[in-house]
């Protein structure tokens, strides 16, 4: 992994510019929480990393359809 680009992404939107060219660039790309690629924020998958509230809601001890939309 020395000589690999590495890119750590969160979740938030990114509306006011065109990253999608840029963040494919990277080798390596780290996805936080629900930052599935598709939304101006590359097309890679990467790798996915979760805090552990959204391990233990969507993972662990999953949440209804009910609970998610109380959420």
């Amino acid at each position: 992994m020395k000589d690999k680009k590495v890119l750590i992404i969160g979740n938030k939107p990114y509306d006011n510019f065109k990253f999608t060219n840029i963040i494919d660039s990277f080798d390596i790309i780290y996805r936080f929480n629900l930052a599935w690629p598709g939304n101006n924020n590359g097309t890679k998958f990467g790798k996915l990393a979760m805090c552990q509230h959204i391990y233990n809601n969507f993972v662990g001890n999953p949440a209804s359809k009910e609970q998610i939309i109380e959420i």
